[in-house]
């Protein structure tokens, strides 16, 4: 899945409905870009400004429950704190071991 930044709320809510839909079966595995650099998946807390999109994203994942696996932080740009921005959610926490990273393909995050 992919979630440009700045999205309308409306197409943000669309894609908080399908991940809903798709995370109500048992075994699920979610991979995406969410754009959600206000969240620290590892004390499962909103960092810093929280958005409607990042709050609503934590609450979804809460509900459902969906453990998220990456705990790797992208590059960032002057004045900016690193953050994790692809993201991979499973409802069974044994189907993914670890996570790696590889070297960027390009300028963007």
């Amino acid at each position: 899945m992919y979630r440009p930044p700045n999205i309308p709320s409306a197409a943000y809510e669309s894609l908080l409905h399908l991940v809903k839909e798709v995370a109500s079966h048992h075994e699920v595995n979610i991979a995406g870009d969410f754009n959600a650099p206000t969240m620290d998946w590892v004390n499962v807390k909103v960092d810093g400004v929280p958005t409607v999109f990042g709050s609503k994203l934590m609450d979804l994942t809460l509900d459902q429950p969906l453990a998220q696996k990456v705990n790797i932080t992208k590059g960032f740009r002057e004045n900016q704190r690193a953050n994790c921005l692809d993201l991979i959610f499973t409802k069974d926490f044994s189907n993914i071991d670890e996570v790696y990273s590889i070297a960027s393909l390009g300028k963007s995050d």
